[in-house]
């Protein structure tokens, strides 16, 4: 689902991304989830 609508859903996607090939330190990955949770998740609830 994108964009995500919360927090699981942004982590669920990133997961996807990682089994798609996504290379990234667990910093990384942890900083697209909180811009994707910022971004998508947190306007979905305004």
């Amino acid at each position: 689902m994108f964009p995500p609508t919360s927090a699981e859903a942004a982590r669920d996607l990133v997961t996807r991304m990682v089994d798609e090939g996504l290379v990234a330190t667990p910093e990384e990955l942890s900083q697209i989830i909180r811009y994707l949770t910022a971004t998508y998740a947190d306007a979905s609830d305004a």
